[in-house]
């Protein structure tokens, strides 16, 4: 049976693998997981995350079941992704401590690659937002802030407007709320 590229290959495609492999290089991002086949290298974590982003998972080990359950027709789908099914704590521990900042480059030169026309259109149906939570050190000193599951203090939300490329509303509010 031929090889045929794959839905989730062509939602790939415009990472470009040179830009990628320079960022992990300028980055260190792939130092200390080893090398070869068993490597889990920065493109290999990128490429989990991505198909767990687009297959709405939630958690681990629903990454893991859901990149294990390869239908028989296409038992070689990992390999033509350069991808290799993780364990959990491999993934948790991949997570944790490589750097943000491979991903946060590419993440530019992918913006980068898109035109303004594009962003114009998407600023209708994409919208950036953070929630960061800010934690209060001295809580002897306050008595008001509430708690969520993460933080005692306080929660910034940031709304970013893609065409014009810098936020254009911020709210303070509790950890508790979900809004802006």
């Amino acid at each position: 049976m031929p090889y045929r590229i794959s839905a989730f290959a062509r939602l790939l495609e415009p990472i470009n693998r040179r830009d990628l492999n320079n960022i992990v290089k300028r980055h260190g991002g792939n130092r200390g997981v080893g090398t070869g086949a068993k490597a889990w290298t920065c493109q290999r974590h990128l490429k989990t995350l991505l198909f767990a982003q687009f297959a709405g998972l939630g958690s681990l080990r629903e990454i893991v079941q859901a990149l294990s359950a390869q239908p028989d027709a296409q038992p070689d789908a990992l390999y033509h992704l350069n991808l290799r099914l993780p364990k959990r704590s491999t993934l948790s521990d991949a997570s944790c401590h490589r750097l943000s900042e491979v991903f946060a480059d590419l993440c530019q030169v992918l913006i980068k690659q898109v035109t303004s026309g594009v962003r114009r259109e998407a600023s209708g149906i994409i919208e950036l937002l953070d929630a960061s939570p800010i934690q209060l050190k001295n809580l002897h000193y306050f008595s008001w802030p509430e708690e969520d599951s993460r933080t005692r203090g306080l929660k910034l939300y940031v709304h970013y407007d893609l065409e014009d490329e810098y936020p254009v509303h911020f709210e303070i509010t509790s950890p508790r709320a979900c809004h802006i």
